[in-house]
């Protein structure tokens, strides 16, 4: 499994699927080798993820902000991984939420098209907050997906976890946490 744990980060948002894919399908079947490389493999995973970030930095700072976005997106799918990897007791599970949160609030910001939080009216209970991803082609019909995040995971949490996989497609996210329904 150290396959994971590349030194050189390219940014490329195909290649960095591909390697979560390929860890997340070989992980151990052996319950007892699972937990204990469980941290060392998040660990790492969230060492990619910072370093996707950091290259995002970089790019935002060269005015290149497509690959910033694709860097961000990068470190967003790192993040998944880590997460997915997470016993659900380790308190590290509240640090890479935060990661999370703090990526879509950077990630947002140097997109051209913005994540909007909104409020959806509803007829007897208040409006329902939601975040909303605009398709990236303007001016034609495109679908909008409506998502609802599981119970024990957030709206940026799911916002994080479905960015990388629809941005460069046309369609737009509509997102609720379940925690608000």
């Amino acid at each position: 499994m150290e396959y994971a744990d590349w030194g050189q980060v390219s940014g490329d948002l195909a290649s960095t699927r591909r390697s979560a894919a390929l860890f997340l399908d070989n992980l151990p079947a052996d319950h007892n080798l699972w937990a204990i490389s469980r941290r060392k493999w998040g660990a790492t995973w969230r060492r990619i993820a910072d370093a996707h970030c950091q290259a995002a930095d970089l790019n935002l700072k060269k005015r290149v902000f497509k690959e910033a976005v694709e860097a961000w997106l990068c470190a967003l799918t790192a993040l998944e991984v880590a997460n997915r990897i997470n016993d659900g007791d380790d308190p590290q599970a509240q640090d890479i939420s935060a990661e999370v949160a703090l990526g879509i609030q950077r990630f947002g910001s140097s997109l051209e098209r913005k994540i909007e939080r909104t409020h959806i009216p509803c007829c007897d209970e208040p409006e329902l907050p939601a975040y909303y991803l605009p398709a990236a082609t303007t001016g034609i019909c495109t679908p909008t997906v409506i998502c609802i995040s599981r119970e024990e995971e957030t709206g940026v949490a799911l916002l994080g976890r479905l960015s990388p996989v629809v941005m460069g497609r046309s369609m737009s996210l509509l997102l609720i946490s379940h925690e608000d329904i």
